[in-house]
């Protein structure tokens, strides 16, 4: 089925060529449907070409083989394929919103959020590194709960999941993973440009992560010159351990930052620790946030909902179909209407010009004014990495990465 896809090579070397991709959701095999809508859980195939482009070739719209769940090819009749890929892209959009999105920032996010302010009082060296990256979040996602997820609000009317579909699984974010850049794209396999040649997202966010991590690195020094004297603070060693802490205990049970008998006598794991929170509410955030304008607006690129049922089987189908399937006028416009407002730069200082200045020691400025001078030089960087692209990628401008998730 693959052959004619593979340029005039064997399957065998394209595996080891490490040209194929593949996205699988089944996290939405079980998801309940809150308004009616059919969610796939789909499996699609993606293979690099000799020109570096990576396309989908195969689409398989639900997790278990039968003969009214087909896969469909590129090969396929030209509506047919462009509906497998619009309902493949409805399932991504859905876990778009709902997990990469709203989970792994927003609801993650404010977990620390919590814990910081329960454990650290705010002349706490540590109070004033993260604070600025907590503004204004605990505000978006009471706006968000109140008015985009309640029921028969923006995510139950024109996203397919539904608020109940949205609540339905507990996010399975890793701190040392999720929330760590690099291994996160190597877990994925997208690390290395030999595999994924043209990756923005990539090559400009860990300019912008490896800024924050020595940033971190520097402060944390400044203030722990030991594991000692880290294992002796008080506030910290209790902040700490209750991420750690599972659920059930009253902890956070955050995954990938596991202690040592209930304490934290790392400066590496502090590190971490802060580095991640700080990402994920900046760089992390921006990433999964302002360009949803961009990829909502086209409804058939993105759809958050479609009508109706999806292909299942192989006969040719027709625009109209693809028509047919496309939500509301009334449902788009609303949906657009969000999207555009969330795309907006216009929410909080740039990334490293903090809304409040919490840091008023003279070494731990020069840390703060080094790790600004560092930003400024990436930004020139992304700057003239978009000069020679064939699309502008701006999102990861660390000028238009806000300092808190405040959209």
């Amino acid at each position: 089925m693959l052959k004619p896809f593979l340029q005039n090579d064997t399957l065998r070397s394209e595996l080891s060529n490490k040209r194929f991709f593949v996205i699988d959701h089944s996290i939405l095999n079980k998801c309940k449907k809150g308004n009616g809508s059919v969610v796939c859980s789909p499996i699609a195939l993606f293979y690099r070409r000799n020109d570096d482009k990576i396309v989908p070739i195969a689409v398989q719209l639900f997790q278990d083989n039968a003969d009214d769940n087909p896969v469909s090819f590129h090969s396929d009749s030209k509506y047919t394929w462009i509906l497998a890929k619009m309902w493949f892209n409805n399932a991504d959009a859905c876990v778009h919103q709902s997990i990469s999105h709203l989970g792994y920032t927003h609801i993650v996010m404010e977990g620390f959020a919590v814990s910081v302010h329960r454990h650290l009082s705010q002349s706490h060296p540590m109070f004033k590194l993260i604070a600025p990256h907590l503004m204004y979040m605990m505000t978006i996602n009471e706006l968000a709960v109140g008015t985009l997820l309640k029921k028969g609000g923006f995510i139950d009317t024109v996203v397919s999941v539904g608020t109940e579909g949205a609540f339905e699984y507990r996010t399975k974010w890793k701190l040392n993973v999720e929330g760590t850049l690099p291994a996160n794209l190597k877990e994925r396999g997208v690390d290395s440009p030999e595999v994924v040649s043209y990756y923005p997202f990539r090559d400009d966010t860990l300019l912008t992560y490896n800024a924050i991590l020595q940033y971190v690195t520097d402060y944390v020094l400044l203030y722990y010159p030991s594991d000692t004297v880290l294992s002796q603070d008080i506030e910290l060693q209790s902040w700490l351990a209750e991420l750690d802490r599972p659920i059930a205990n009253g902890g956070l049970g955050v995954l990938g930052v596991e202690g040592v008998n209930g304490t934290f006598a790392s400066r590496d794991k502090l590190i971490q620790v802060v580095t991640s929170i700080i990402y994920t509410c900046s760089a992390g955030h921006s990433g999964v946030n302002f360009k949803q304008y961009d990829e909502y607006a086209f409804m058939i690129n993105y759809p958050s909902k479609l009508r109706g049922n999806p292909p299942s089987d192989k006969r040719s189908h027709s625009e109209r179909d693809v028509l047919q399937a496309i939500q509301d006028r009334s449902y788009q416009y609303k949906l657009l209407t969000i999207a555009k407002i969330i795309s907006e730069h216009s929410f909080g200082k740039p990334l490293g010009n903090f809304e409040k200045d919490y840091v008023c020691e003279q070494k731990a400025l020069e840390i703060v004014n080094k790790f600004r001078e560092e930003l400024k030089k990436i930004n020139a960087t992304t700057q003239e990495r978009n000069r020679k692209r064939p699309i502008r990628y701006e999102c990861m401008l660390p000028s238009l990465i806000p300092n808190s998730i405040s959209i």
